[in-house]
């Protein structure tokens, strides 16, 4: 009761403090509709940040598959149907053009997808004689029949399109490429990170970045997993934790465990970042992008966070890791003009 009652009593003070102007009524459907337009203008938006980032991303993987300890094949383009967007689905899928028949959403210009003769917006009947069944499962039945190919001795595309009434039967012969898959990362920070696994740019990186310093963002990132960072650092992290528990053990001091993890997570963490500097720049050498592009991008990241030019904690200053793109620049094209091959020295 005294509950009920403080909560009338709040509700009447907080009233007391409310809009006081009369605005005109709006339509829930228009606002409906309105959602709707609004989430086709996202997925629309998302398939042009995907066909830029693939386009890049392509270009990089290939360029670093002869320095890749797995490679797989890459043929450029990716699949979507009205299931794919499940916050979206259906109407705003619908609205986007997609249907229960899977499509091409993406296709890379100059991929092998392309030059194989494929477009975008065209409905998948079949791959490699698999048919997708109807339903949520269709993309992914998709995808598992594309693996299958790509672990074979002939990794080749069947592939049956339908674009409008007419039918088109085309072989997708795909190149080789780094393993390590990039993916779009929604998030309005300005980031790529990579897991070991895979790497991932967000959009916000994707709005900063132009495409050859985005080039060079992807390299980087493509360098850490390549040079098995990720798991480096796990590894200086789980031994700090084991001292750390060591010494926790033995004095009593409470949070060691968590504070020997912290630290060792840093150990060579500086040199990790030059590490995946150094190579990112020759997988940006090896993809044919011009490589004075690259150390613009920390001229405008230290622009955005000026405390990083001279103080950074995990990563070398943006001061540091531009003088030092510029000498691995000289290197490079010491190697280009002398006709030798363009690895970094030391990789093993």
């Amino acid at each position: 009761m005294i509950v009920l009652l403080a909560a009338a009593v709040l509700g009447i003070a907080v009233a007391a403090c409310g809009p006081t102007l009369r605005r005109p009524a709006h339509d829930n459907y228009a606002v409906r509709v309105e959602q709707e337009r609004q989430q086709a203008l996202a997925i629309a938006a998302e398939w042009e940040r995907l066909r830029r980032l693939d386009a890049i991303a392509g270009r990089m993987r290939m360029a670093a598959s002869g320095l890749c300890a797995e490679t797989t094949w890459w043929s450029g383009f990716r699949l979507a149907d009205l299931y794919s967007y499940g916050d979206f689905m259906p109407s705003a899928s619908r609205r986007a053009g997609l249907s229960e028949v899977p499509e091409l959403n993406v296709v890379v210009p100059g991929s092998p997808t392309a030059r194989a003769g494929l477009k975008e917006g065209d409905s998948i009947l079949s791959i490699n004689g698999a048919r997708p069944p109807r339903g949520k499962e269709a993309v992914r039945s998709l995808m598992e029949t594309i693996v299958r190919a790509y672990r074979s001795a002939d990794p080749s595309l069947r592939i049956s399109v339908l674009r409008g009434v007419r039918t088109i039967d085309t072989v997708v012969t795909p190149e080789v490429a780094c393993s390590h898959a990039v993916d779009l990362a929604r998030s309005a920070e300005t980031n790529a990170f990579a897991d070991g696994v895979n790497v991932f740019v967000t959009t916000g990186m994707m709005r900063f970045a132009t495409d050859g310093e985005l080039a060079f963002i992807v390299g980087h990132e493509l360098a850490h997993n390549v040079l098995g960072h990720i798991d480096a650092t796990r590894a200086n992290s789980l031994i700090g934790a084991l001292l750390g528990g060591v010494i926790e053990g033995l004095t009593g001091a409470y949070g060691m465990t968590d504070t020997g993890a912290a630290l060792g997570g840093l150990a060579f963490s500086q040199d990790f970042e030059a590490e995946a500097d150094y190579l990112g720049l020759y997988l940006h050498a090896r993809a044919g992008y011009d490589i004075d592009v690259a150390k613009e991008i920390w001229r405008k990241l230290a622009i955005e966070s000026p405390a990083n030019i001279d103080f950074a904690l995990t990563h070398p200053t943006t001061a540091e890791r531009f003088v030092a793109l510029d000498v691995y620049a000289k290197e490079i094209r010491r190697k280009q003009a002398a006709g030798r091959t363009l690895a970094p020295e030391g990789l093993r």
